[in-house]
């Protein structure tokens, strides 16, 4: 865990809001279709898991952590994939899984090194901002 985090409870609420709404969208018979085009559910598979990925990874900032943080995300997107098989209105799709995978990948490398400290900065700015 980030110790320097001040808003921490704040930053995991917003975390698990996250986490609550692509479980709804995974499993909802009327998945959102913002855009359309060939393959675009799967760039909208790797963009939430990246989020998940990466947002966690600010708040859990160790090795073993984001290690925990991955394997538990891509477990989450296998098991949202067997239920959408398992509820009949969605389809069971491997390259699904391999999207979350990779979106869980791309936002460990991004947080490890292109985006990390970035959520502890927006925390001191709030702190200090709102007199925290």
């Amino acid at each position: 865990m980030n110790s320097s985090l001040k808003l921490h409870n704040l930053w995991l609420i917003l975390g698990v809001f996250l986490i609550a709404t692509i479980i709804y969208l995974s499993l909802t018979s009327r998945p959102l279709d913002i855009v359309s085009f060939n393959m675009s559910d799967k760039l909208g598979h790797l963009l939430a898991y990246f989020s998940l990925m990466a947002w966690f990874g600010q708040i859990y900032t160790t090795k073993s952590q984001h290690i925990l943080l991955a394997l538990g995300f891509c477990l989450m997107g296998a098991l949202l994939e067997g239920l959408q098989f398992l509820g009949g209105r969605r389809m069971f799709e491997y390259n699904d899984m391999m999207a979350n995978m990779l979106g869980v990948s791309v936002g460990w490398l991004f947080t490890r090194y292109m985006i990390s400290g970035v959520l502890l900065k927006i925390d001191k700015k709030m702190v200090k901002a709102f007199k925290l």
